[in-house]
């Protein structure tokens, strides 16, 4: 199962290879479960797409490269979910 976990998506325009920022000081929990080159699942309230989590060690903080080809639209209500919650 692959970990599906809540992003802004915006946060990709501060990264200069479009990366999005995985925010580990919100969901503290996701610092111990994240692997670098895993494969997760990142959403918001409208899309959902897989990516794979990166470290940055400059940095010191998680991103993910979003795969663009498994982007998903999302109805309203998927927006509901937990921030981190595990997808089948």
């Amino acid at each position: 199962m692959k970990m599906r976990i809540a992003v802004d998506f915006n946060t990709m325009m501060i990264d200069p290879d479009e990366r999005v920022s995985i925010n580990t000081e919100f969901a503290p929990e996701l610092a111990a479960l994240l692997r670098a080159g895993q494969v997760i699942i990142l959403y918001d309230e409208t899309l959902e797409v897989e990516a794979t989590a990166e470290y940055d060690k400059t940095s010191r903080r998680w991103l993910a490269r979003p795969h663009w080809a498994t982007s998903r639209d999302l109805a309203p209500v998927a927006a509901m979910n937990p921030a981190v919650h595990r997808a089948d």
